[in-house]
């Protein structure tokens, strides 16, 4: 650009050029407002908030599907930044507390094995060993046993279950006769064990 009135001036409108094409730059960016969970307003935009749910989205993103948040993320956590982000930040939060309760679990794994892997334990695994507790705990309450008798009974059959663990597994012959055993403990049925 070059201007009859002196090198200022023309400086001056290569800026104003600068600012109009920054600001038709800025209007082509309007549909980030959705992605942006309005946080993007423009020139109305408050860059702090939008780079404190940039840094929330980055760390999130980076501990997926487990782990917790690097940063506290007050601002998201305030719910200055929305309250979606606000929500996901309470989620993530809550997560990280059960992971760590689960964690410090790490002792289950010596009294259940095969069971009890930390985070990594498959969720129907643990449901078939609370139902065979719970088919346990109801077979033994009908024998009529002492409290010492059947605490002796669970630990001697705590025993056998983690030393042989593959000759009680439902297709060795152990195993089906504990699951034959198990069924007449349960439902009374009488008769010899085959």
């Amino acid at each position: 650009m070059e201007g009859l009135c002196g090198e200022r001036w023309a400086l001056q409108a290569q800026r104003l050029k600068a600012l109009c094409d920054l600001d038709r730059q800025l209007t082509e960016c309007a549909s980030l407002s959705g992605p942006s969970f309005g946080l993007w307003r423009g020139h109305d935009t408050d860059v702090g908030l939008l780079r404190a749910a940039i840094a929330f989205e980055r760390d999130r993103q980076g501990i997926e599907p487990r782990g917790a948040l690097r940063s506290s993320h007050p601002e998201i956590a305030e719910g200055r930044c929305g309250p979606e982000l606000q929500q996901r930040h309470a989620t993530l939060q809550t997560r990280a507390a059960i992971e760590l309760r689960l964690l410090a679990m790490g002792g289950l794994a010596a009294s259940c094995p095969g069971v009890w892997n930390g985070l990594d334990s498959d969720a129907e695994a643990i449901a078939r060993a609370c139902k065979f507790r719970s088919s346990l705990n109801a077979g033994l309450s009908g024998l009529g046993l002492t409290p010492d008798q059947t605490a002796h009974a669970r630990r001697q059959l705590h025993d056998a279950l983690s030393a042989r663990r593959t000759d009680l597994s439902s297709g060795a012959p152990i195993g089906q006769a504990c699951q034959q055993l198990l069924q007449r403990l349960v439902y009374g049925v009488q008769g010899d064990i085959s």
